[in-house]
């Protein structure tokens, strides 16, 4: 099993370490899967249980988070010309329940807040590590 890739910052290691080459000290992301612990027969890797997509376009970021049963969004405008100028400003925030068998709703008030607290804090963190990377 090789998983899937949980962020965009999955991508390059998966790569590196698919064509055997070795991932540079620093990366933030994670291979999805490990060749050597492949070839020697042991497979372990902590899961998210989630995936983040991330989308800068004009003056929006939009950061979406999914699991088994929701989808996360988070949109705010910047200046995405230079990320390390990062602040959020007219913040939107939605949450999808997420079916494989049906099409996503929108979640209702009873559970939304609750919902939108637990993602957003994941999501923060995720922000957080990208402008770790970008102010150094």
């Amino acid at each position: 099993e090789h998983g899937i890739v949980e962020a965009n910052v999955d991508l390059m290691p998966t790569i590196l370490e698919a064509y055997g080459i070795p991932v540079p000290a620093g990366v933030q992301g994670r291979s999805v899967f490990n060749v050597t612990a492949q070839r020697a027969g042991n497979i372990s890797r902590e899961r998210k249980g989630y995936a983040i997509s991330e989308s800068l376009f004009g003056d929006a970021y939009t950061v979406s988070l999914r699991d088994v049963s929701h989808r996360y969004v988070f949109k705010t405008r910047f200046d995405v010309a230079d990320f390390k100028n990062y602040r959020s400003a007219g913040v939107e925030e939605e949450v999808y329940k997420a079916g494989e068998d049906s099409p996503e709703t929108l979640v209702g008030p009873g559970d939304r807040e609750a919902l939108r607290r637990m993602y957003h804090s994941v999501v923060k963190g995720h922000i957080e590590g990208i402008l770790k990377i970008h102010k150094s």
